[in-house]
Formats: structure tokens, C-alpha cells, sequence
């Protein structure tokens, strides 16, 4: 670490907290969330159910097979109390956030400045394919038990 850049740093510093922070997104019951959690001091998967999911109360129609983002993900939307969006994820895995904040920073490593058509090209296929890996952070984070 101590040869890495601080813009890297940075980014590093960004992957981890996301990681540790992702199964606690969304819980804003202090009581439920150190119930749950207790100090969160290390990658945790999500636990269900969530106590302050309103996935419940959302809404989400597929106009057509060729442009559906959430793929697998369609059913959380409308269903029971207390399903979360992120508990399909693993430990140490990160968020939607990050996960096109990673596409981003790989475009403008590319490029060197930043393109919104080019950014949108990178956008489309990532919410387009089925199974997208949220897994890649943990590669980044050097996690060893990354399946893909």
C-alpha cells in the first residue's frame, strides 16, 4: 500500500467502505441495525429480512425483454416486506454505486477526460446484461473466495 498513489488510496479507501457498509444500506432503525450487525468491523453478507425495505411499496414494469436493467431482480420489486435489493449480494461486494462509479473511473483512465456519450455507451451494456458481477470489487479488494 505504502507505493499506491493517493487518488488510488482513494478509490481503495471507497471500494471498502461501500463493502462494509453495504448490508446495513438502507437501515435507518439504530436498534434493528446493532440487532442485526452489531459493530461492523468486517464484510458481512445482507441479512433478511430488512427492516426498512420499501421495495414493497415500489413498482417496476419490463416494457420490453430488451431493455430490462434489473433482470432477476424484477421480482423484488412489489413483493413481501422486508425483501432488499442487496440481499443477493455476498460480503464484500459493492453497491450499484460503486459498481458504476468502477465504470467511470475505468473510462476516464481510458480517456482522460470525461465523455457522457462515451460514459452512457459503458452505461448501457453494464444495466443490459443479465448477471452483471458485483463480484469485481472483491477481486479489486484482493478477496479469494470470488466466484464469478
Amino acid at each position: 500500500m505504502k507505493d499506491l498513489d493517493r487518488p488510488t488510496l482513494a478509490v481503495l479507501g471507497a471500494l471498502v467502505g461501500d463493502a462494509l457498509a453495504m448490508p446495513a444500506h438502507w437501515c435507518c432503525d439504530r436498534e434493528a441495525l446493532l440487532a442485526d450487525y452489531g459493530r461492523i468491523d468486517s464484510y458481512r453478507d445482507p441479512k433478511a429480512p430488512h427492516p426498512d425495505s420499501i421495495m414493497h411499496r415500489s413498482h417496476y414494469q419490463v416494457l420490453n425483454a430488451k431493455n430490462d436493467i434489473l433482470h432477476d431482480r424484477t421480482a423484488l420489486f412489489g413483493g413481501p416486506m422486508g425483501v432488499h435489493y442487496h440481499q443477493s449480494l455476498r460480503a464484500g461486494d459493492s453497491t450499484l454505486s460503486l459498481q458504476l462509479a468502477l465504470e467511470l473511473l475505468e473510462q476516464l483512465a481510458g480517456r482522460r477526460s470525461y465523455d457522457a456519450a462515451a460514459f452512457l455507451d459503458r452505461c448501457l451494456p453494464f444495466f443490459l446484461t443479465p448477471g452483471r458481477a458485483p463480484g469485481r470489487a472483491r477481486r479489486l479488494l484482493g478477496l479469494r473466495d470470488v466466484e464469478e
